[in-house]
């Protein structure tokens, strides 16, 4: 195999947002703000407490550095209180953390420390506003930063949000491309309904599946997930199975795609499964690996 010289390799710095939308956080709690990659429309999100929901995590489908932590808040926070902003990784702390102060401050930043990831990883930003804090809307983001061999990738997310497939059924997970959140249901047994879709509009791989859920299948139980084109199984696929997992990956299939194809993505879970929430996420690099076709 040729490896690519060092002018082929560049790096790329993707901005992922977090956002409470409509909703506000109050004083004294601690909660998880929706991520905008997760969740397509995230003014019809609520903000949670626990930091399991599927709609608040961003899915890390290659290595990358997190930096540049940027926060802001509707309000401020009052005298003599605080709003902190608390990137985490796989449900633990990191260094990347900011913190809006008092009565005259609405943003802040941090712009030293970075945080390394790996696939598989799932990111959350925690707010925490103090016992006499204003109850306000926030938002906060953060750079991507990844090293490529001369392709731009898009980072495609379908998911249940709060919605929860049966158990011992066939479904199909909505897009977020679509900003499928509050059509009356994210999830379908019916795979040509059009938030269920995501439409290509140029020729591209797909690669880095991975998928979490909020909660593991239970003993000697699976969720087996596939992406489809055109209504037709590729070879991405995994499966997260037992009572002990939440996440499961395929790093090593691809698929090719072109202009006017349907992407879906299915997921079966077996009889007498936990029932719960669903999310896949992936890569579509730009460009294809079929010779003459790049």
């Amino acid at each position: 195999m040729k490896l690519p010289d060092f002018e082929d390799l560049i790096t790329l710095q993707k901005k992922i947002v977090y956002t409470t939308g409509a909703g506000t956080i109050a004083a004294g709690a601690t909660k998880y703000l929706p991520c905008m990659e997760s969740i397509g429309e995230a003014e019809g999100a609520t903000v949670p407490s626990v930091e399991t929901e599927s709609y608040i995590q961003f899915l890390v489908l290659r290595k990358a550095i997190l930096k540049n932590l940027v926060a802001h808040s509707t309000a401020f926070p009052g005298a003599a209180q605080t709003f902190t902003y608390m990137v985490r990784v796989n449900r633990a702390n990191t260094a990347l953390t900011t913190t809006i102060s008092g009565a005259a401050q609405r943003d802040n930043s941090d712009l030293v420390n970075t945080v390394k990831v790996v696939p598989g990883d799932r990111i959350t930003i925690q707010v925490i506003n103090s016992a006499g804090g204003a109850a306000t809307g926030h938002s906060a983001c953060f750079t991507y930063e990844v090293v490529v061999i001369s392709k731009d990738f898009d980072h495609v997310t379908f998911s249940t949000q709060t919605t929860t497939p049966p158990a011992g059924a066939t479904s199909y997970i909505a897009s977020c491309f679509m900003g499928s959140y509050g059509e009356g249901g994210t999830y379908s047994g019916t795979e040509t309904l059009s938030r269920l879709a995501h439409l290509v509009t140029r020729k591209g791989t797909i690669k880095n599946m991975v998928t979490y859920v909020m909660a593991s299948p239970g003993a000697l139980k699976n969720f087996v997930y596939t992406i489809r084109i055109n209504g037709v199984d590729t070879a991405l696929t995994c499966t997260i199975s037992g009572a002990a997992l939440y996440t499961a990956t395929d790093l090593v299939n691809i698929a090719q795609i072109d202009p006017g194809d349907r992407i879906t993505v299915e997921v079966v879970t077996d009889a007498a499964s936990t029932v719960t929430e669903h999310m896949v996420s992936f890569e579509i690099e730009v460009g294809d690996t079929r010779v003459g076709l790049d």
